[in-house]
Parts: C-alpha cells; structure tokens; sequence
C-alpha cells in the first residue's frame, strides 16, 4: 500500500509491490551455505491458484541457466510434507502440551 514518507507526504510504492524483482549473484548464490535457499525448481511457469505460490520448472528454454544436480529440489511425498508440518507444529506447542501426549 501506501506510506508516509520522510518529509510528511503519502506515497504509494506500487512500483515496488505489484513487479518485484530479485536479481541474484550466481556467484554468492551458488555457494554451499546457500542452497537451502532455493527450495523449487529455478524457472517461473505460471502464477499459483488462489494465493497459492508460484509454480516452477526446470530451467532448460534458451537463455536460461539450469541448476547444478546438487541443487535440484528435493522430491518430497505428501506424507514428508505432512511429517515436516507436525514437527514444526510440535516445536510451537507449549511443552505441557508434549508432555500429555
């Protein structure tokens, strides 16, 4: 939306919030202590449903860079995503709450 800036007027950083970009440095990016980061496939496809992310793909079109094997996405199964929910949900629960189960 919309914002004060520092000399008192209204502003509206559309520019910014409807066309986002990230430009990354392949350099930095490619480095061990990062590539959690990248969680998807590297190359935008489509808009998600409904708020829903974005939907990825390998990056294999002209002019774009595929990812290093290393790199590449996990393949997780609905029953890993469910287990990984419960475990972060677990962390959040007060311990009296683990400690009933």
């Amino acid at each position: 939306g919309t914002g004060e800036g520092p000399n008192g007027e209204s502003f509206s950083a559309q520019h910014i919030f409807m066309s986002l970009k990230v430009f990354i440095n392949p350099a930095v990016a490619s480095l061990p202590e990062h590539a959690h980061l990248f969680p998807r496939n590297g190359c935008f496809e489509h808009y998600g449903e409904k708020g829903e992310f974005a939907v990825t793909r390998p990056c294999t079109k002209e002019n774009e860079t595929p990812l290093p094997k290393e790199l590449e996405p996990l393949e997780i199964s609905p029953e890993m995503h469910e287990r990984w929910l419960q475990a972060i949900r677990d962390r959040l629960q007060p311990e009296e709450a683990n400690e009933k189960k």
